[in-house]
């Protein structure tokens, strides 16, 4: 797909969206067949949720993308992880629907920013560990790096 947009001076994702517009262009791209049917079916959603972003709530926005790729299928095989899994998704949905008046902007920005630490005293004296991923951007006066190893001893 990277070669064809290349091909047509376009960047992978405006490709994309292209397919998405005019499912029929795959056939003038060479991409015949179910890889093409999949990219158009996605290309297709891509569209709907950029035309939808700009005129419904967050709520809404992600109750859409859930229903049309069918996310919990995906993610709940009836197993207890599966059911933990979902209940994730359900609290980011119940996120969703307390963020519906900050846009959907506001919402990218409060899932992204806030975690646990957020909701610690300033003057709570206690160590904050997260990982490094989570730290990153972040100023700390002081950071420890603790190394953890598992070691395996034969019995």
């Amino acid at each position: 797909m990277r070669t064809l947009a290349q091909k047509l001076s376009l960047s992978p994702g405006e490709l994309l969206l292209e397919i998405g517009r005019e499912p029929e262009a795959l056939n003038l791209v060479g991409l015949p067949g179910r890889s093409g049917a999949n990219l158009a079916r996605f290309g297709g959603w891509q569209v709907k949720w950029a035309a939808l972003k700009a005129s419904a709530s967050p709520l809404a926005l992600m109750d859409q993308i859930l229903e049309d790729i069918d996310y919990r299928s995906y993610i709940d095989d009836g197993s207890e992880e599966g059911a933990d899994r979902w209940e994730n998704v359900m609290e980011l949905r119940r996120i969703a629907f307390e963020a519906q008046d900050k846009g959907l902007e506001g919402f990218l920005e409060q899932v992204a920013l806030v975690s646990d630490q957020d909701t610690l005293e300033a003057t709570t004296k206690v160590p904050t560990m997260l990982t490094l991923h989570a730290a990153k951007g972040l100023e700390f006066p002081v950071v420890f790096h603790p190394w953890l190893e598992r070691r395996h001893i034969a019995a």
